[in-house]
């Protein structure tokens, strides 16, 4: 079978009661964290809105692949938005 996902509490996240984070607002929140981060750097691209929208979202979406695909599916998966989205480590982000 399946583990199962749990969240930085330890706690199984359930559908049912609704403790759930919905993929448009996880990938808002990566897109978000993302972006202030590019934001904070001294980059080439600081003032084109355009091209740090677009690869806060290249970034944002990456991560969340990686941090889903690096789980082995048997084992219980913990969630977190700031190990997801470390720019440090075993992260798509880094």
């Amino acid at each position: 079978g399946f583990g199962l996902v749990l969240g930085e509490d330890g706690k199984r996240l359930r559908t049912r009661s609704g403790d759930i984070v919905k993929l448009v607002d996880l990938l808002d929140e990566a897109v978000s964290r993302c972006k202030e981060q590019l934001l904070e750097r001294d980059n080439d691209f600081s003032n084109d809105d355009e091209k740090i929208n677009l690869i806060a979202q290249h970034m944002g979406y990456s991560a969340i692949k990686y941090a889903d695909l690096k789980q082995n599916k048997q084992s219980n998966y913990e969630f977190s938005f700031d190990r997801m989205l470390d720019l440090k480590g075993n992260t798509a982000v880094y």
